[in-house]
């Protein structure tokens, strides 16, 4: 924005100057975009706690009657009750399901303040990775990590960073096919560090990108569209960002930033220094 201040004198001088204010205001939209983004979020977090509510007590009754109905089962011949137990099976397995999308939508809700203190990021993110690994290895898909020399220490909570980065790992996982590679690099940034979780998978279309952080909106065949919000509203509470690089057919890559311990509490500056 410029603005234009002409300078008057007495008269008969009349203007004796003209005083020129610049200022730069790229980070606005991205503030204003992501204030709107946390009070949508806000209230799909109060919706979704109700919904629940409302969900969770049959559900459990449900879950109740199902080991009650496995007990009755185990007392049948062995012969006898194998399509029982098949059905059955089935239905415990969507119960689990409908329990865990219920607990995604009640994490919109209850998502607590980040208790933060200096951390290690390049520990975290190795420890997140040997965690994942054995779930690669089981896929045929080869996990790899690594730090780029010293990392500055971030205000985090390691609990919540943890489990954001166990989220984007367990996707590129995921999306990446048998015989694959998944990787994720930590390296100094702008004063932070930043995380690189990048995968083989089939990638996404440009028109997808901005999509990806809205809620609800999935790419997978029975994803609740919940775990990207919840991981960019994470993110966002440390003042950092998650941004996204993809190409269809190459992969996709997340790029975490987190800012060191030494910079100041202002959003709208650590947008503009960790992106330029």
């Amino acid at each position: 924005d410029i603005t234009l201040v002409p300078l008057v004198g007495e008269e008969p001088q009349g203007v004796e100057g003209v005083l020129l204010l610049a200022e730069a205001v790229t980070a606005r939209p991205a503030i204003r975009h992501r204030l709107a983004l946390s009070e949508r979020l806000a209230l799909i977090g109060k919706m979704s706690a109700q919904v629940t509510h409302e969900i969770r007590n049959p559900l459990n009754a449900l879950g109740l009657n199902a080991e009650l109905l496995e007990e009755e089962i185990q007392l049948l011949d062995p012969r006898e009750g194998i399509e029982a137990k098949v059905l059955l099976s089935s239905i415990s397995k969507e119960i689990d399901r409908l329990t865990e999308i219920t607990e995604q939508y009640l994490s919109l809700a209850r998502l607590p303040k980040p208790s933060l203190e200096p951390e290690d990021v390049g520990d975290v993110a190795l420890s997140v990775a040997r965690f994942v690994s054995v779930e690669a290895e089981s896929r045929d898909i080869t996990l790899t990590s690594e730090v780029e020399g010293p990392i500055p220490e971030v205000l985090a909570d390691e609990s919540q960073i943890r489990q954001a980065l166990l989220n984007i790992l367990r996707n590129s996982v995921e999306a990446t096919g048998q015989g694959g590679k998944v990787s994720i690099k930590v390296r100094a940034l702008r004063g932070g560090g930043e995380i690189a979780i990048a995968d083989q998978g089939p990638g996404m279309s440009p028109a997808l990108i901005p999509r990806i952080f809205d809620p609800f909106f999935s790419t997978k065949q029975r994803g609740t569209g919940l775990g990207l919000p919840i991981t960019q509203q994470t993110i966002e509470e440390h003042r950092g960002r998650i941004t996204c690089e993809s190409q269809e057919g190459e992969g996709t890559t997340f790029l975490i930033w987190l800012p060191g311990t030494h910079q100041p509490l202002d959003l709208g500056r650590d947008l503009e220094s960790a992106h330029g």
